[in-house]
């Protein structure tokens, strides 16, 4: 994801299973947190960087 400009910290894959609802609800609450920070600006550059590797 990072040859593409997708920021490290911006990128998480998790697993979560039954027990783990106090997990995901932190987890879902941090990706709202981090969609919610990114800028219109870095969505055309990682938009346009996509368009490149086409």
């Amino acid at each position: 994801m990072k040859n593409i400009g997708v920021r490290e910290d911006r990128f998480q894959l998790r697993l979560f299973g039954a027990p783990d609802v106090k997990d995901f609800i932190e987890a879902a609450n941090e990706a709202k947190r981090i969609v919610e920070s990114v800028t219109k600006e870095e969505i055309e550059m990682t938009k346009q960087r996509i368009k490149q590797l086409r």
